[in-house]
Formats: structure tokens, sequence, C-alpha cells
């Protein structure tokens, strides 16, 4: 039986530490992670918060949703402009969930999510427009990159080091060698 999107924001509300999503009305926990990667999610996420300002943008690691359609996805990390966060200030009755298209959306592969990310959450970000989505792997450090185009597809390159700039956010250059622990 499929759940619904206003049983999901209910289950995700009374259980805020649980991590759940929602795909296409299949309850799922998003499981513990390693340390691994959990430290690279957290890294690039200070990485970020520390180029960008917080009166224009806000930074999310492992929390918050983004929704596609009728899915709702934790992202690792993500990047929101400030101006939609407000919506949900001083709101324990609403769930922090975005379906506008983001500037900046990652995940961090992991052995036990690593298909899942790759076939559904990497596609629903681009299905949502975001305009840059980020797959990192640290067990073979490599980013591949998928930087959206002004007729709405997709450049995916390949990294495995060196400093990148992010293609929405000016100004936010992440060193790659730093993050993957190689500096």
């Amino acid at each position: 039986m499929a759940v619904t999107t206003r049983t999901y924001e209910q289950v995700a509300l009374e259980e805020p530490t649980a991590g759940w999503e929602l795909v296409d009305g299949d309850l799922r926990r998003k499981p513990p992670m390693t340390m691994e990667h959990y430290d690279l999610a957290f890294e690039l996420a200070f990485a970020i918060r520390s180029q960008v300002s917080h009166a224009e943008y806000h930074v999310r690691c492992d929390q918050s949703r983004l929704r596609s359609g009728p899915s709702y996805l934790i992202p690792d990390v993500f990047v929101v402009p400030a101006a939609l966060v407000e919506q949900f200030r001083g709101r324990n009755d609403v769930l922090e969930a975005y379906s506008e298209p983001l500037p900046f959306v990652a995940e961090v592969w992991s052995p036990f999510t690593g298909d899942y990310d790759v076939t559904t959450k990497l596609a629903a970000y681009q299905a949502r427009g975001d305009a840059e989505v980020w797959l990192l792997n640290p067990y073979e450090p490599r980013l591949t990159a998928w930087v959206r185009q002004p007729d709405g597809s997709y450049v995916s390159p390949v990294y495995t080091g060196g400093r990148i700039a992010l293609s929405a956010i000016a100004g936010v250059v992440i060193d790659l060698d730093k993050l993957f622990g190689r500096e």
C-alpha cells in the first residue's frame, strides 16, 4: 500500500531524526553510513558554508528534504537560497522540504546506497532541474558533477583532484585534494 505525502510528512515530523524518505509511495529509512561518508559530506558542507553568506544561502548536511513529484529525498548536502528558508522559520508543524530547483545538491557514494543514489536520487535531482548535482566517492576519490545547461541537459565531467568552482554559486571553489584528505 502506497504511503501518501500527507502521511509521510506526519511520520517525518513525528520522528525527525529517523531519516525517513518517501520514494514513489514507499517509505524508506536512510541507513547509517560509514565514517568516510559522514566525514566527506560534513567537510563539503563546511567548505561551502565558509564561502557563502548566510544572508544569501543556507547549507544543509543530511537534514531537510527535497521534493521531486511524490518523492521526498534527503540529500547528503545541498545549498538553498536564504529566501526559500524563511517559509519554515518558527514552524514545527511543517516539514522543511523544497520543491524549487536548487543551485547545488550532492550525494556521497556509499556501499549501502550506491545504486539507489545513482538510479533514483541523482535522476530525481536532475528531473527537478537542480543546477549542479555532485556524486562524490570517498573510496575511489572521484567526483562526477552534473551541470545543467541552458537547454535543460546536463554535462557530466569527472574529476579526481584539483580546485572545482561551483557553476551556480559564484565564488565557491572546492579543493578536491583537500576534501579527499590528500593535502
